[in-house]
């Protein structure tokens, strides 16, 4: 079960994607979130014009 979740019990087991998992930084995220909201700002004030 353990090769199932991706995770080993012994270093010889792990043949792929056994190594720590990238985990997006909170800036990209953030700048991701604010482009979203000035994207919906755009088309909110579009729509009222």
């Amino acid at each position: 079960m353990s090769r199932s979740l991706g995770i080993a019990d012994k270093p010889e087991e792990c043949t792929e994607n056994c190594g720590p998992q990238e985990v997006p930084e909170p800036g990209v995220l953030a700048l991701v979130g604010l482009g979203l909201a000035g994207l919906a700002a755009v088309s909110r004030r579009r729509r009222k014009i």
